[in-house]
């Protein structure tokens, strides 16, 4: 073989066999060096040959890493065996200079050696010699070990920097090497948190747990110092966010990383958020909305538009002179006074703008009407305007039978300025409401709602007067009363039972007795019987052959409505029993097309 004895030395040979064992595995150098704790310089003088005496201490950590922790010195042995010949690393094999057996024997024997009278002394000495030993060995170790942790620190600093060489020029490493270690803005940018509350933008970047050991992000917000990224921190809209790797020295070891774009992301996530599942600082209902002015400008926001179509700004509110002391924590727009009329469930789309210049664009959505429990069982209707391009406000009618006080089943109930979502709450900012549904002049009705009858035109008027006397209206909506009536059937539980009993007549002294079934006419059921289309009755199951026709259409129930009392009027139906059957077997059919259980009522005798 042509090489020279230094080219063979062990540490030469080392590195030939990381070489072959790493390609062997699929690694890099990179790689071996994390696994084993050994800077990839060091690693990679081995493999170039530059190392000709390795240390033993990485020597065992390389091999236990690369062969397993026992025999750890076996494959390299057989490696340099089959390379030079030699055992190298080995003990030195023992060569016996004795002659062989049986050449130094004797004819005379050997006697027995008598202990010698110093032997006391000699093991006192080596008693002493031993403990001295011991100790130095103590003292020995614990400077090896302050040795090998300063050592570990060096090699962990070259490693960092060799960590932030790999982030830097990724072209020059292999694309295992860039899995292994590959930092990009969006991945420290994932590790960030934004939230807004109160009109401030805040936010948390936590320390990815992929950094290396002894390093930390530094981020730096606007014209601020940098700061190690954890905790909370204040964001301004239009401030440049800047992140780094550095060591604990602030040496910059990867980056700065723009990362600016990604925290505008995180912005406009935050305020969605806020504005759909917290419902602040804005908060719109059907009839306006409700913003916390103060907050907004505790945050230094500049303007606030808001509109039903994106691009479209229908209200604009001045920020750029408030302050959060001076201005009102609270404040209504409602329509159609100060905002654009909106109902439950009503798009809105805003853009927020910061004085900074940056602006945000935002969706939000009128929440839904919030109904007490007197209320929430009504089916309401929503008035359409007769005009269609017509921008009046939201408005709703549902059917209330009639009571003692009041023969109007139609009550009527508007949705401009209020803010919270209850229903109509005008007081606070209209003086009076009238309606007019027979062209024939205009009627006071309550603020809140109020009763109607039937419109004589299809159509009702409303007009509203605010509180310094301005006008506003009116607001023509087309009013179907059948539709309303309709809507309330379908709100209405379906009827399942019917009335069967005895009659009694006196004629000439004689009790004359006789049984009936029927359903009588009552405000409080004839929306239930809406839904039955017929009624069935039989002596058995196999014989049900009486059948009465329910005919309570919105029309009959609007007619009936004129009345307080219905017991005068006939029962929707009434059916004289047979003295001959025992027993009434009944079912329902309903307008839907399904049928109600089949009963058994036994007659009283």
């Amino acid at each position: 073989m042509s090489e020279n004895k230094e080219d063979r030395s062990e540490g030469v040979l080392l590195g030939a066999y990381i070489e072959k064992r790493i390609e062997e595995f699929g690694l890099s150098q990179g790689q071996l060096a994390k696994r084993t704790g050994i800077s990839r310089s060091t690693i990679s003088r081995y493999c170039r040959g530059e190392t000709t005496t390795p240390e033993a201490d990485q020597k065992i950590r390389i091999l236990k890493f690369l062969d397993g922790s026992e025999d750890y010195m076996k494959g390299f042995r057989a490696f340099c065996r089959e390379e030079s010949g030699e055992d190298v690393g080995d003990d030195a094999t023992e060569k016996s200079d004795a002659p062989e057996h049986g050449a130094q024997h004797s004819e005379t024997p050997i006697k027995p050696a008598r202990p010698h009278r110093l032997w006391p002394l000699y093991s006192a000495v080596a008693l002493i010699a031993l403990w001295v030993v011991v100790q130095f060995g103590v003292e020995a170790y614990w400077l090896w070990h302050s040795a090998a942790e300063e050592t570990a620190y060096q090699e962990d600093a070259v490693q960092l920097q060799e960590f932030a060489q790999e982030l830097a020029t990724p072209a020059d490493r292999s694309p295992t090497q860039n899995a292994e270690h590959d930092f990009t803005k969006e991945d420290l940018a994932s590790h960030l948190s934004m939230w807004w509350s109160g009109g401030l933008l805040t936010f948390r970047f936590d320390v990815p747990a992929e950094v290396p050991l002894r390093a930390h992000i530094s981020l730096r917000v606007g014209q601020n110092e940098p700061k190690i990224a954890s905790g909370v921190q204040q964001y301004v809209p239009g401030d440049v966010v800047r992140v780094s790797l550095e060591d604990r020295d602030n040496n910059i070891l990867a980056g700065p990383f723009d990362i600016t774009a990604e925290v505008e992301i995180a912005v406009q996530e935050a305020i969605s958020f806020a504005l759909v599942d917290r419902r602040e600082p804005i908060l719109c209902a059907a009839g306006g909305c409700e913003i916390r002015i103060g907050d907004l400008c505790e945050g230094n926001w500049a303007s606030l538009k808001l509109g039903r179509e994106k691009g479209l700004s229908e209200f604009t509110r001045d920020l750029s002179s408030c302050s959060a002391e001076t201005s009102s924590r609270r404040e209504c727009f409602a329509a159609p006074a100060r905002f654009f009329p909106i109902g439950p469930g009503e798009q809105i789309f805003g853009v927020l703008e910061h004085k900074s210049g940056a602006s945000f664009a935002f969706e939000t959505a009128a929440q839904d009407l919030r109904l007490d429990s007197s209320r929430a069982a009504r089916s309401f209707t929503q008035l359409q305007p007769t005009d269609p391009s017509a921008d009046i406000p939201y408005a709703l009618a549902w059917y209330e039978p009639p009571s003692v006080t009041t023969r109007r089943p139609f009550r009527v109930e508007l949705t401009a300025g209020d803010c919270l979502g209850n229903g109509a709450s005008l007081n606070r900012n209209f003086k009076n409401i009238y309606f007019d549904v027979d062209g024939k002049g205009n009627v006071q009705g309550q603020l809140d709602n109020f009763l109607i009858p039937e419109p004589a035109r299809e159509t009702v008027e409303i007009l509203l007067t605010g509180l310094d006397g301005e006008v506003y209206g009116p607001y023509i909506y087309r009013f179907d009363a059948a539709a309303v009536i309709e809507a309330a059937i379908k709100n209405a539980e379906k009827p399942d039972s019917i009335s069967c009993g005895k009659e009694v007549a006196y004629r000439l002294e004689l009790e004359n007795i006789t049984h009936a079934c029927d359903v009588q006419k009552d405000h409080r059921t004839l929306l239930s019987w809406g839904h039955v289309d017929e009624v069935r009755l039989g002596p058995s199951l196999e014989q049900m052959g009486q059948v009465f026709q329910i005919n309570l259409d919105p029309a009959t129930i609007i007619d009936l409505s004129q009345y307080r009392d219905l017991h005068p009027f006939d029962p929707l139906f009434s059916f004289p029993v047979p003295n001959d059957w025992p027993e009434v077997f009944f079912e329902i059919l309903y307008r839907d097309g399904t049928t109600s259980v089949t009963q058994r009522i036994k007659l009283p005798l």
